[in-house]
């Protein structure tokens, strides 16, 4: 916040106190702190909620005179009395400098010191002012209050369960009770010692099963008002609140749902549903007349996010590509012909390589993505290929049979074969889903191959080539001459033409790298921006491009007929 200081005014600081993590002014008596600092006694009408000072309506026009301030959000007192929060402004680092920019790539607010620190080749870092322009109509409000919906509707359920099998023990104990003293009747008078035994371990087993089910609700509730709070401050800056305070907001309360959904999921996979019965004894004796066992099973509720998990990667550990340069030639296998059309890296470092050509239906593996392994031979030509996250599987599409066959990299071995909806061409995979690009339709599968929805667009292209932002959800997809980003709802985000149908891939940044003619050109996350990253003439006509797991090097299948490496620095 810039104080403008006169001989005639002072602005005099008042307490703060700390509530999760935010710095919310104390408030007292509705008088005007301008005023008040000159030991006069005015009453405060408007409250300025950048300099976060009640002015009276004399000073409020003062106020307004000033250059500096006449961008100031001045509200109404008598509309949010002492409601509004505020949100530490000055960097953590650098204490003496005001959060006066926001890095889109690391998703951060920065003061004017960090920039040549830690994002000095950053792109998008913007003055907060810009970045939280229309942030009130914005997406990333609707989805962080949709996620904020969606993790109070998971914890209700979570707590209506809870309260369910509390109710459930009491039943259980109940019908056991019942079923003892049947028992009982037929028994002798030595019978009511262990009885009582049998009584006291339901009664154990029932109150240690309810303290912990108490202590799980108790931590439910505590997410629910956590959630709940952070929820009610934003819905009240987005009616009051000035943008950069509804911007700050978001930012922090993002990180409450995030730990909040942490939570849920380690709730739901450790939480169990635990029930008494009575395992009765037909062959009574006396040394037993039965015992109190109990069963666990998982908790029915299960959390489900609104949209597909992004990755969390830590900002410092990211390196971005600057450059990327001309190696070698990958010396391939010695075989009659190729048409090289799909390749992509696996998590052990295996180059996998597709032959779209008839009498040769082949996936190429080389080992260390440099020597050649082995080859798997198919019904019909593979096209693209995508490895999956886990269990050394990956997924080749078959367009002449309309199927996607399911493959082992590590056995070299082919497993099942599904039908698609369409003719795909272009694959790919995250830890959640397999995506198929068909005639103007991206088709969303889970790992398993079972269809969940699909994308429909207003272009009629052919997508030979599909990749997945885990950064922004957005699925990027190309094919006669068009390159598209999309929201996973079908909204386009941008357009650009290219020249070709293949070739697309994505580093950790989520920024497009594409070939046209004989470059490579790299877009901007947003695309917005586009430079040239490579250009060299051994690399001819590229088709097909893939990094490798940690983006040291990228491949380029040149002419469909051999495969060059270029390394990334």
């Amino acid at each position: 916040m810039y104080v403008l200081q006169t001989t005639d005014v002072k602005y005099s600081k008042k307490p703060t106190l700390t509530l999760l993590g935010q710095t919310t002014r104390m408030e007292s008596s509705p008088v005007c702190e301008p005023c008040t600092a000159q030991e006069k006694s005015s009453v405060a009408v408007k409250l300025c909620s950048d300099c976060e000072e009640r002015l009276c309506s004399n000073c409020v026009e003062d106020h307004s005179k000033f250059k500096a301030f006449r961008s100031h959000h001045l509200i109404d007192l008598s509309v949010v009395g002492s409601k509004l929060p505020s949100f530490t402004k000055h960097c953590d680092l650098h204490e003496d400098s005001l959060l006066d920019f926001y890095c889109s790539q690391h998703s951060v607010a920065c003061c004017r010191s960090c920039i040549p620190i830690n994002h000095q080749t950053c792109k998008d870092v913007l003055p907060i002012e810009v970045a939280s322009r229309n942030i009130k109509d914005s997406a990333v409000l609707k989805d962080t209050l949709g996620d904020t919906d969606n993790v109070l509707k998971t914890l209700t359920d979570l707590m209506e369960n809870r309260d369910k099998n509390i109710k459930k023990f009491k039943d259980c104990e109940s019908v056991i009770l019942t079923q003892v003293r049947k028992v009982k009747e037929h028994i002798m008078k030595q019978v009511d010692q262990l009885e009582g035994k049998i009584t006291n371990d339901l009664s154990c087993m029932k109150q240690r099963h309810e303290s912990k089910l108490k202590e799980e609700k108790t931590e439910i509730t505590r997410l629910i008002n956590q959630v709940l709070e952070g929820k009610e401050q934003i819905e009240f800056l987005r009616e009051h609140g000035s943008n950069t305070q509804l911007f700050l907001a978001i930012r922090y309360h993002e990180n409450t749902v995030q730990a909040a959904e942490s939570n849920i999921e380690k709730m739901t996979s450790t939480f169990t549903d635990s029930e008494l019965t009575f395992n009765c004894v037909n062959d009574l004796k006396i040394e037993s007349i039965g015992s109190v066992t109990e069963t666990s099973t998982s908790c029915k509720v299960q959390h489900k996010p609104l949209k597909l998990k992004q990755a969390q990667a830590n900002p410092e550990s990211i390196k971005p590509i600057t450059s990327i340069k001309w190696e070698r030639q990958l010396q391939l296998k010695i075989v009659w012909n190729y048409n090289l059309t799909g390749i992509a890296v696996t998590n052990d470092n295996k180059l996998l390589l597709c032959n779209f050509r008839s009498k040769q239906t082949h996936l190429y593996i080389y080992s260390n993505c440099d020597e050649y392994e082995t080859m798997i031979s198919f019904s019909s030509r593979p096209y693209g290929v995508a490895v999956l996250p886990k269990d050394d599987m990956a997924v080749v599409t078959l367009p002449d049979e309309t199927n996607l066959q399911y493959v082992n990299t590590k056995t070299a071995t082919k497993c099942n074969k599904i039908e698609t909806a369409e003719v795909c061409y272009g694959v790919c995979a995250n830890k959640n889903n397999i995506l198929l690009g068909g005639l103007g339709t991206i088709y969303l599968l889970n790992l398993e191959g079972s269809f969940l929805s699909e994308v429909k667009t207003q272009y009629e292209a052919t997508f030979c080539s599909i990749s997945f932002s885990e950064n922004n959800q957005q699925v990027i997809c190309r094919g006669n001459g068009l390159l598209l980003g999309l929201e996973l709802a079908g909204d386009v985000v941008y357009t650009h033409k290219v020249k070709g149908e293949p070739g697309l891939t994505l580093d950790r940044e989520g920024n497009v790298y594409y070939n046209d003619l004989n470059e490579i050109y790299r877009l901007s996350s947003n695309g917005n921006f586009k430079d040239r990253i490579l250009q060299n003439n051994k690399v001819r006509n590229p088709y097909a491009i893939a990094f490798n797991k940690d983006f040291t090097r990228l491949f380029v299948i040149c002419g469909c007929r051999s495969v060059h490496i270029c390394g990334c620095s």
